[in-house]
């Protein structure tokens, strides 16, 4: 674990604290894949509050979801790219507000269900398995 200072938030930026972050199959390979230089920050998406805010579109106590890699807390730009994320459209940190759910289900399934490993998910289900209908599918 290594500890860093924070910097102040400036113009356009917001600090964000991490609620949960995902353990995606990707993680392995992205790395390596594109050439990102070691010892690194571990990347992967976050559920972050956001904390402090300069920017009119992330008001304090919003939801966040970020690629900003295992961080606890971080200060960044959201239309930013950091090349140590990578570059073109695999830069990193991409942020967007969380959408809202209901109360009764788990914050989690943002980064699980509705994120990219659902998403993956979904999209193999119907476009490799193409499942008819009158078929039984057993997961």
């Amino acid at each position: 674990i290594v500890r860093e200072p924070l910097k102040r938030v400036e113009d356009g930026e917001i600090l964000i604290k991490a609620r949960y972050w995902t353990v995606d199959p990707y993680m392995r390979v992205y790395p390596k894949a594109y050439k990102f230089e070691l010892p690194m920050t571990m990347m992967g998406a976050s559920l972050c509050d956001v904390l402090e805010s300069k920017h009119p579109q992330y008001p304090v106590g919003c939801k966040v979801i970020t690629y900003s890699g295992w961080r606890d807390m971080h200060v960044l730009h959201p239309e930013k790219r950091y090349p140590e994320y990578g570059t073109g459209i695999h830069s990193m940190p991409r942020v967007k507000k969380a959408i809202d759910i209901p109360d009764h289900l788990s914050e989690t399934i943002l980064l699980n269900t509705v994120g990219a490993a659902g998403l993956t998910g979904w999209m193999g289900f119907i476009n490799l398995l193409k499942p008819q209908p009158g078929e039984t599918v057993v997961v």
